[in-house]
């Protein structure tokens, strides 16, 4: 059985079906996390991917969103598996997830605006016509998060990180 090229791929998001001809059964559209990871700073990518995991976690919990966070799922993938971390090694699995997805969030750790993977994540999105939404952190709470269409100022979330 072949799974069919990502082109044909119908695309459900709030509740609306916009390829009826070619659709499949389909619970609930992917929701596509992207975030910086790649780092000199072993410490900073580790960070980074627990950041990222609770913000999946908080997503999924929060709004029932089926999330694919691909620093999340390729995290363990690089550290036990022995692969490349860098977007040029993950750009082909993240076009097709994002193809899959209604939606892409960004969540705004520090680094987010340099990061050569999310720039292209979201480039990918827009190109795909889906909403590009920015996720932030509260200062108190490390896992209490603000969803903006807007692209927040992240100067603020500095110490984020550093909280466990």
């Amino acid at each position: 059985m072949s799974f069919p090229h990502t082109s044909s791929v119908p695309r459900m998001c709030c509740g609306r079906i916009t390829n009826l001809s070619e659709f499949r059964v389909w619970e609930r559209p992917l929701t596509y996390l992207a975030g910086p990871y790649s780092h000199k700073d072993h410490a900073v990518r580790e960070a980074r991917y627990i950041h990222l995991t609770r913000a999946t976690a908080w997503l999924i919990k929060r709004y029932k969103w089926n999330v694919f966070s691909p620093i999340t799922h390729s995290h363990p993938i690089h550290t036990i598996g022995g692969i490349e971390s860098d977007w040029k090694t993950w750009k082909i699995f993240d076009e097709q997830y994002i193809r899959l997805s209604c939606r892409l969030i960004v969540l705004c750790l520090p680094g987010w605006r340099e990061s050569v993977g999310v720039e292209a994540e979201q480039k990918i999105a827009q190109f795909n016509r889906l909403s590009v939404i920015y996720m932030t952190a509260s200062d108190e709470v490390v896992e209490d998060y603000k969803l903006s269409p807007d692209a927040p100022c992240v100067e603020n979330l500095t110490e984020v990180l550093s909280k466990p």
